[in-house]
């Protein structure tokens, strides 16, 4: 009987240790073992487990490393790792976590390249059944002096969100968007989850929102840029003032790809800022 306890007591113990690693391990360095299960599969080639850890419910990938930005879906992009996929490690890993959502900025240093000339790799991630997945990818090759207006032209189209709740109309969103590709994943400022995955479905999102709310104020305040050739990252704060409900700020990550000269919004995510 004695013994039995005993082994009872060890069993338990066990337990509760390996529940307590569980519950130390906070949102953050669940994202960030996401970020390394992604490193480890680029380096074997495994576009299979690439593939796992991509959300089935929505995704695009913007790269900007070449001459020419690519704007991909899973399989698109999964089908282009199968060929070039190598080595690729991620330094200076920044993540914020925003209950469904989660925000990542890293450098992204290729085997083949040398350490100065990381890209940029921004990453929005969305919880799928419970597992931090990959909603959204931007790498870019960042322009050594971007000017103000370069800057200016592509803050502008990011804040046409914002904006259109501010003028009650989602006319300048609707241009402001990419046709082919689109995602949202947002946890809104009512602490409910958004998703979108076409530009028709946010204009419409919108539009059902605008008659039920009166704004007070409504603006996007920049906190960083990263602006390549043809595509871009911008970080920032959507401040919104609704009337009789108060003020509240929300992280926004936004990418976007240039058609014809101007600037396309491929994805945003986000969440209540911290």
């Amino acid at each position: 009987m004695r013994l039995r306890f005993t082994l009872g007591l060890l069993v338990l113990g066990s337990l509760l240790v390996a529940s307590s690693a569980v519950l130390a391990q906070t949102e953050e360095d669940q994202v960030k073992a996401t970020m390394t299960a992604l490193s480890d599969a680029l380096g074997k080639g495994d576009a299979k487990a690439v593939g796992d850890l991509v959300a089935n419910t929505g995704f695009v990938a913007v790269v900007g490393v070449m001459d020419e930005a690519m704007v991909l879906t899973k399989d698109e992009m999964l089908a282009l790792l199968s060929n070039s996929a190598g080595p690729v490690t991620f330094e200076d890993v920044k993540v914020t976590t925003h209950w469904m959502v989660a925000l990542v900025s890293a450098k992204a240093v290729p085997a083949s390249v040398p350490a100065d000339q990381a890209f940029v790799l921004d990453a929005i991630l969305m919880r799928e059944a419970g597992k931090w997945k990959f909603a959204a990818v931007c790498l870019l090759r960042e322009e050594a002096q971007a000017s103000e207006e370069q800057i200016k032209a592509f803050v502008d189209r990011v804040a046409a969100l914002p904006d259109s709740l501010k003028k009650g109309t989602a006319q300048d969103l609707t241009k402001a968007l990419y046709d082919d590709h689109f995602l949202l994943v947002l946890v809104d400022p009512s602490l409910e989850f958004r998703s979108a995955t076409s530009k028709t479905a946010l204009t419409q999102m919108v539009e059902a929102v605008i008659p039920m709310i009166t704004i007070s104020d409504s603006r996007l305040d920049v906190s960083r840029t990263a602006l390549g050739r043809s595509v871009a990252v911008v970080d920032g704060t959507w401040l919104l003032d609704i009337t009789d409900f108060g003020q509240t700020n929300t992280a926004i990550r936004a990418y976007a790809t240039k058609v014809n000269d101007e600037w396309k919004i491929v994805a945003l995510g986000g969440g209540p800022a911290k």
